[in-house]
């Protein structure tokens, strides 16, 4: 399947075991987050807050806005340089 959907961090976490199938086209929030990491590495910064509206923008998606802190969120807490 392709697809410019997928954009949650679990389809690249379980990739390889669950959605082997599944090409996903343009970005996603494994990316945003690479991003975001880099950000902080290039100012030594150690600590970010995350600050959102849980249902802004609902035109993308319902709780599109909660889905990627939850991810956000995720991956520092995985992230050895960051826990």
């Amino acid at each position: 399947m392709i697809t410019a959907g997928a954009f949650a961090g679990d389809f690249g976490r379980q990739k390889d075991r669950v959605f082997r199938l599944l090409t996903r086209v343009g970005s996603n929030f494994n990316t945003l987050f690479d991003f975001f990491v880099n950000v902080l590495s290039m100012h030594k910064w150690r600590k970010m807050n995350i600050i959102y509206d849980p249902y802004g923008q609902t035109d993308n998606s319902e709780k599109f806005c909660h889905i990627v802190a939850d991810g956000f969120h995720h991956e520092f807490r995985n992230n050895d340089a960051y826990v």
